[in-house]
């Protein structure tokens, strides 16, 4: 084992189909859908109005994407057995991911202005998007980095990137590191003027996809050194391996059509810290429902691992709808637990291949499957890239 090993020791997740990784991890498992009519915000003058919303979810903060961040992040230490005393005042990074940040703060905002009265004070504090991390440094009187990367769907395995950088390079010992976001009407504004909202279900790679379904949540996953964990005999569900980032400039909401930015990131990632393609059993994909996206990503992974390949491939965004800032540490959480149980989640709505998407998606119904090596695929608009991999311990 080397000693400059970083593994995740805490998973916490607020999805729509659970608040905590076990009942996530058990919706997953049996292929529950999250999607239903919006509630929290008026879908009335848009095409679409389903989504995939934490329905019940109470929002003390006065902004549901901080709120979300909140929750998972003690949802996280709680998993990983850190009580906040034993936290108080160290220098624990905290590294969030959003794609439109605290988004009802502006819109509320937005609405005042227009109707003519001044914002709350409350909404102004909450504009920026650094208050999402801010608010989980505050909440446990944290004094590490305390940062938020808006790279959008890519930004949660950005974040875990960079708090695996700080851990490996000892400015800290402990990174709370993950993404936010909640449903707002921004976004299904952009995705119903880009005709990219599916007007039922998602089906990653089927032939029958017509596009996205929003959702929302939280993922953090609590990263430490190996030494630290084995010390205070942490239960340690994986092993970061190492990550690739890259960025496909071909267009501001399409990555290219070969998948050079997909092949790039992926291959520094194996190049950078000897990562075995090989060796990889599972590739948590991005996988949105859209005709592009899913046949892109396809046609570099068979670029990659070649035409026929076997690994399974899967979409939880089937379940869950796009999260946004979120997408990514969900999927780096599915992928850890992957590791952990020998299990794969499925793509549910699978019912017609796409003869350009001939992968496994593990249709409908999870797997038992032994997983060593996991990555997580995340691609946002502007061709951010971000692949992460996880591990056993070796």
């Amino acid at each position: 084992m080397k000693t400059n090993s970083v593994v995740v020791t805490g998973l916490g997740v607020a999805t729509p189909i659970g608040l905590g990784i076990d009942p996530f991890w058990e919706n997953l498992m049996r292929g529950a859908s999250g999607v239903s009519p919006v509630s929290v915000i008026d879908t009335s003058d848009f095409d679409v109005r389903t989504g995939a919303e934490i329905k019940g979810f109470s929002n003390a903060s006065g902004d549901r994407t901080t709120a979300l961040a909140i929750r998972a992040t003690h949802l996280a230490l709680e998993d990983a057995d850190i009580k906040p005393a034993e936290i108080y005042g160290a220098n624990v990074a905290v590294i969030m991911g959003t794609s439109c940040g605290n988004q009802e703060s502006v819109e509320r905002i937005n609405e005042a202005t227009l109707q003519g009265h001044q914002p709350s004070s409350h909404d102004i504090r909450n504009l920026t998007d650094d208050n999402i991390s801010v608010s989980v440094t505050k909440r446990y009187s944290l004094t590490g980095p305390s940062l938020v990367i808006p790279t959008a769907c890519s930004s949660g395995n950005h974040a875990i990137a960079l708090g695996y950088d700080l851990i490996r390079s000892g400015r800290t010992s402990l990174a709370l590191v993950g993404g936010a976001d909640s449903i707002s009407r921004i976004l299904f504004t952009v995705f119903n003027r880009l005709q990219s909202l599916s007007p039922d279900v998602c089906r990653p790679f089927d032939s029958r996809r017509q596009g996205i379904v929003i959702g929302e949540g939280a993922g953090v996953l609590v990263l430490e050194p190996l030494e630290w964990a084995l010390t205070r005999r942490a239960r340690i569900y994986a092993q970061v391996l190492g990550y690739g980032l890259a960025c496909d400039i071909s267009g501001p909401t399409a990555p290219g059509p070969e998948g050079a930015g997909v092949i790039e990131a992926i291959r520094r990632m194996s190049q950078t810290y000897d990562v075995d393609l090989s060796s990889i059993d599972y590739i948590s994909a991005h996988g949105t429902g859209t005709q592009l996206n899913d046949t892109i990503e396809v046609t570099a992974m068979k670029k990659l691992f070649g035409h026929g390949f076997k690994i399974p491939m899967s979409s939880i965004k089937s379940m869950v709808g796009h999260t946004m800032g979120a997408a990514s540490a969900l999927e780096a959480a599915a992928c850890c637990m992957a590791i952990k149980t020998g299990l794969v989640p499925p793509t549910i709505n699978y019912g017609v291949p796409d003869p350009a998407c001939d992968i496994d998606p593990v249709p409908n119904i999870a797997r038992a499957h032994k997983v060593r090596v996991a990555i997580s695929n995340a691609f946002a608009f502007g061709g951010s890239i971000g692949v992460v991999a996880f591990g056993e311990i070796r």
